[in-house]
């Protein structure tokens, strides 16, 4: 079990989002309930533990984390953050924290996330520069996956297989004008990482898929349920082609399926994610089991009633303006 610093937490506010409090945590017991009750309905939970980036709750817990302040403070919510990924102090934590996570969860597979690292925030840091220096790592998206494949041979020797979104990859998903975007990376990413395709041109795709690495679809434009129905409409969710055009014969293997995302902190009562997840996620499902010339649209559309009666047998609310 890890013991978490309460002191720390008795000088931060309860997080408010919608001005509703947000936030919180899952005890073990918590986690077990959820991996049962999946498993009696034959799904699979995957854990997802972010890093180098998304861990500013971690920093503030454990300041000392962070590459971007001095070891003490409380970082600050819109100061950019990331793993001081330098500091071998750093690696037992999040190994210690996998180790939990391990005997936790069945899956054999460990999403680390790996998007939308800060990278300004290792810029200053001095031990951040010296590491870099030691181990001939020619730009952050380097010092990146070099953290990335350290972290995917932890999980591998322990019998898991390390999943993370496209970055992990380490190409320039985004254009040159945002924010998140970065330099290629000049090493490879360990071959027995599952890569999480939700950002990038179509190109991009295709090379992960030829370089041999299994992938999971999730580009944003088709897949993300978070989304309403004027950007993503019914008829474009079925659209959804995972399978790379003009692919090298024998790769489509490496397309392990879609995964349709929603982001809950958006909807925090059940009744508000409900019809934006429902028809689409039948859609994504029809289009993950389905070859590409047993599709069609209006044979759909015109069995959704079927699903229908089942839902509102449910109680469960869904979008039903069929475009």
């Amino acid at each position: 079990m890890i013991n978490w610093n309460a002191t720390v937490w008795e000088d931060i506010p309860p997080a408010v989002y919608h001005d509703k409090p947000y936030g919180g945590f899952y005890t073990q017991n918590d986690i077990k309930e959820i991996v049962d009750y999946a498993s009696k309905r034959h799904i699979t939970v995957i854990p997802e533990i972010e890093m180098p980036g998304h861990i500013k709750a971690a920093v503030k817990a454990y300041p000392w984390l962070g590459a971007n302040n001095n070891g003490t403070e409380i970082p600050v919510n819109n100061k950019p953050e990331a793993l001081n990924v330098a500091d071998e102090k750093v690696y037992q934590f999040m190994e210690d924290v996998l180790k939990e996570v391990m005997e936790l969860f069945p899956s054999k597979i460990i999403h680390i996330g790996g998007d939308e690292v800060q990278q300004e925030a290792w810029q200053n840091n001095k031990s951040i520069e010296t590491y870099m220096k030691s181990n001939s790592i020619k730009n952050y998206t380097d010092l990146q996956l070099d953290f990335i494949n350290r972290i995917s041979k932890f999980i591998s020797q322990n019998g898991f297989r390390m999943m993370g979104w496209n970055e992990i990859y380490g190409k320039n998903v985004r254009d040159n004008e945002n924010d998140y975007a970065v330099e290629d990376s000049n090493l490879k990413l360990n071959k027995e990482a599952i890569v999480q395709f939700w950002m990038g041109k179509p190109e991009l795709l295709k090379e992960v898929v030829e370089e041999g690495y299994d992938v999971v679809y999730s580009a944003i434009a088709y897949t993300y349920t978070t989304f309403n129905y004027e950007k993503i409409p019914l008829s474009k969710a079925y659209s959804t082609n995972p399978v790379p055009a003009d692919l090298a014969p024998g790769m489509e293997k490496h397309i392990l399926g879609i995964e349709s995302p929603m982001w809950s902190e958006n909807s925090i009562r059940t009744i508000g994610f409900y019809p934006v997840v429902f028809p689409r996620i039948a859609a994504y499902a029809e289009v993950g089991w389905t070859q590409n010339n047993n599709k069609s649209y209006e044979r759909f559309t015109n069995s959704l009633w079927v699903l229908k009666k089942h839902w509102d047998a449910k109680g469960i609310l869904y979008y039903d303006n069929i475009d």
